[in-house]
């Protein structure tokens, strides 16, 4: 608490504020009050707009099932996720898993929101530029060939090391599970769940006389990966 209290003195008030609402947001987050930590979020984003808070495209993304402009909801989650992405790539070489799934999961609920088969032949045709939804860059990596490491839209050898260079398993499992939904791979899809199961347990079936029981059979060794 003492070293707390010196670290606020330290701060100039601008940044007191950010550090408060940031905490203040954070525990209506933990308390599921989503529209309170919102608040404090976006308080947070107009006092340092290139904040690294990838929290609040959490806010944004459930926001969007409640309110009726779901849509700007869900690219503002999107934006927020792309911006925390970039800024924590960039300063520690390492992969922003997390956010990689939330936008991930932004996009596929843009595309399940879709009702009209004219909208839907629109996105298939204009693909992601149609739901406005922002992208992850590219990483920019030096190869032998002297191109930067990216080709177009495709994934590079390099940028799909580094995005598996992930050292929490169930993570990087889940990662791998978005971007095959979102490219329609179904091999990739149906590998993914099926790691992730063989992680998580599967369930035996015990039938008794008054109930019938499903019991998680843990694979604590992991030994099928």
């Amino acid at each position: 608490a003492a070293t707390e209290r010196e670290y606020m003195r330290q701060m100039s008030r601008v940044e007191q504020e950010i550090y408060k609402q940031i905490e203040k947001g954070m525990h209506h987050l933990k308390m599921m009050q989503v529209e309170e930590a919102d608040s404090c979020f976006s308080k947070v984003f107009e006092l340092k707009p290139a904040a690294y808070l990838w929290q609040a495209g959490i806010c944004k993304f459930y926001l969007s099932q409640k309110k009726k402009q779901n849509k700007a909801a869900l690219q503002d989650a999107a934006q927020i996720f792309v911006q925390s992405a970039m800024h924590f790539e960039s300063r520690f070489e390492m992969p922003a898993t997390e956010e990689r799934i939330w936008r991930s999961a932004c996009e596929l609920k843009a595309l399940s929101s879709i009702t009209s088969k004219q909208e839907r032949k629109r996105v298939e045709k204009e693909g992601i530029l149609a739901l406005n939804i922002k992208q992850i860059p590219l990483r920019l990596i030096d190869i032998s060939d002297g191109s930067n490491g990216t080709n177009g839209n495709k994934m590079t050898t390099e940028e799909q090391a580094f995005l598996n260079s992930e050292s929490r398993k169930v993570l990087k499992i889940a990662r791998q599970l978005f971007d095959a939904s979102i490219q329609k791979d179904h091999i990739g899809t149906i590998l993914s769940r099926a790691k992730l199961r063989s992680i998580s347990g599967q369930y035996s079936f015990i039938n008794n006389d008054e109930d019938d029981i499903f019991r998680p059979v843990l694979d604590k060794k992991m030994w099928k990966l």
